[in-house]
């Protein structure tokens, strides 16, 4: 009875540590005008053209993911690369985020490129709004990043909340939630994911909000954890499902 009071107790303290942001740089694009070309406002731009769409001024346009306001990128003759250069900090750990869509489908990416390391999300190609993050630990010299966007073959690609940020991706809404399970809860070291989508990848983190255990390209709709070794206490497991939606599962103690 204690152990479930406990964890009663801890998981919104755990959820809210691991929700905390301090942003380098965000943009949600509402304090442009409708039209404007990102080349004027410090972003940078191959290949292609990127301005700002106001749902309620192009009303032809589909509507923004939050607010008004979103970017229209549209290729020239074959790929399109948005860019923003950003200064980060050694040893600290980030994500870069961005609500894309493409409305044909087509493949694109975002990427951030620290020193000679280049750290990309997987192919994404959703018609409708989707959330994409990847996460980096800058090292030695790395300071100087550039945060981008780009996709290929020619096709439109939109892009709404572009941001960096200190700290890991753990911001989970309530109706990002699915089925997927976790077993056997409580756990000695070897617990299994099940869901009704296929995983693409899971982070697992501990009490204090850090990354214990970092697993991508999984392809399947279950996936062993092994949490052999790891220090006893409380876990949160994030998973991200190959259509990129972000799911977080139960709290497991070890």
């Amino acid at each position: 009875m204690k152990k479930h009071l406990l964890l009663l107790l801890v998981l919104p303290a755990l959820s809210l540590a691991l929700s905390a942001q301090n942003a380098v740089f965000e943009d949600d694009f509402e304090s442009y005008s409708d039209g404007t070309d990102l080349t004027s406002v410090e972003y940078k731009v191959w290949e292609g053209v990127a301005t700002v769409v106001d749902d309620t001024v192009q009303t032809d346009q589909s509507p923004a993911y939050g607010g008004h306001k979103y970017v229209k990128c549209v290729p020239g003759d074959n790929n399109f690369y948005l860019r923003r250069n950003i200064t980060l900090e050694e040893g600290k750990t980030y994500t870069f985020e961005v609500v894309t869509r493409s409305p044909a489908g087509k493949n694109h990416k975002i990427a951030i490129k620290v020193g000679d390391r280049t750290i990309a999300s997987s192919l994404v190609n959703h018609k409708t709004w989707n959330k994409v993050s990847v996460e980096v630990t800058v090292g030695s010299g790395e300071t100087s990043a550039v945060a981008y966007l780009y996709s290929w073959p020619i096709s439109r690609v939109d892009v709404d909340d572009f941001k960096v940020y200190e700290g890991t991706a753990t911001r989970i809404s309530k109706n990002e939630i699915s089925k997927f399970n976790v077993y056997p809860n409580p756990t000695h070291g070897m617990v299994r994911l099940t869901g009704d989508k296929a995983i693409d990848s899971y982070v697992v983190y501990n009490s204090m909000g850090e990354v214990v255990k970092n697993i991508s390209s999984v392809n399947q709709t279950q996936a062993l954890v092994d949490l052999t070794g790891v220090t006893k206490g409380l876990f949160l497991i994030k998973i991200t499902d190959v259509e990129g939606g972000e799911h977080i599962v139960k709290t497991l103690v070890k």
